[in-house]
């Protein structure tokens, strides 16, 4: 599954409902310090547009995203399972899901805080909260995937989006890891 419309999900962010703080940190985002120079990939629903080929996989207890991208699995609990006691937050968050008719709509919380995890230029908060619904098109040759984010820290009202995902068989996912030396290397001056 290859999803379009990446540029627009970036070119849109200046017409998002921000905070004070959200419109802050985006004009005052410097792109080439991004945590993908470090390997660090960006958050969902960011995450969800990038154009590479992607792999969803269905199981009894839960369904696994790989996106290919950074070598990223989410991983989509379908038994209603709490995040263990203790566990820190992280960048992907903690994801449940159930089975709306044949839609799979996935509630995540439990966010890290992290300086790209809306988007390029806006970071989230630990109280960043994300919906998502995935369902075929009724040709089958498409997902809509569709998202609610909500995150008072820098979001003023919840953003509501959609993309189509392509049916892409003939495309398979590279499986290359990501390399520092290279992801950084257009940051030096040599």
């Amino acid at each position: 599954w290859v999803p379009a419309g990446f540029f627009d999900f970036l070119r849109g962010r200046s017409g998002w409902p921000l905070t004070e703080r959200g419109r802050q940190a985006l004009q005052s985002a410097n792109l080439t310090d991004s945590t993908q120079n470090e390997c660090i990939p960006v958050g969902a629903p960011m995450l969800m547009h990038y154009p590479t080929a992607n792999r969803i996989e269905v199981a009894k207890d839960a369904v696994r995203i790989h996106v290919d991208w950074m070598d990223v699995e989410r991983v989509v609990w379908l038994d209603g399972r709490k995040p263990p006691a203790g566990s820190p937050p992280t960048l992907h968050g903690h994801s449940t899901g159930r089975w709306d008719d044949k839609a799979l709509v996935i509630e995540t919380t439990h966010f890290a805080a992290h300086r790209e995890g809306n988007a390029l230029g806006l970071p989230s908060s630990p109280r960043k909260r994300l919906t998502e619904r995935l369902s075929l098109t009724a040709d089958g040759r498409q997902i809509n995937y569709e998202f609610v984010l909500e995150d008072p820290e820098y979001l003023a009202a919840p953003l509501r989006q959609s993309v189509l995902w392509d049916f892409r068989p003939e495309l398979k996912p590279s499986g290359t890891k990501c390399d520092v030396e290279a992801a950084s290397r257009f940051l030096r001056q040599e």
